[in-house]
């Protein structure tokens, strides 16, 4: 098997364990959802920032409670510790 084979469409080796933040499918979404987030924050300020995340957050947790369970759950396998060392650091995937 050549080694193109043995990665998965997203240059990952096929043993590799997939993470939300490196799925390319993932990524724009992602990128964007922090631009909408940090223009928010240069025109309104921090504060209304925060208050449109938590706004938007109670709202989808109220209306899409499966999704609510299925985040949570997922983000109790993730160390946000070590995902904020890493963005520190420049560790952000491409």
């Amino acid at each position: 098997m050549s080694t193109n084979e043995q990665t998965n469409n997203n240059n990952n080796p096929p043993d590799a364990i997939p993470n939300f933040f490196t799925e390319k499918d993932n990524m724009i979404a992602i990128y964007t959802a922090m631009r909408i987030l940090r223009q928010m924050k240069r025109q309104l300020g921090l504060e209304a920032m925060q208050e449109y995340l938590e706004h938007y957050l109670k709202v989808v947790d109220q209306n899409n409670p499966k999704l609510s369970f299925a985040v949570t759950k997922a983000l109790s396998y993730m160390c946000v510790e070590k995902m904020y060392k890493d963005a520190r650091c420049g560790k952000i995937p491409e």
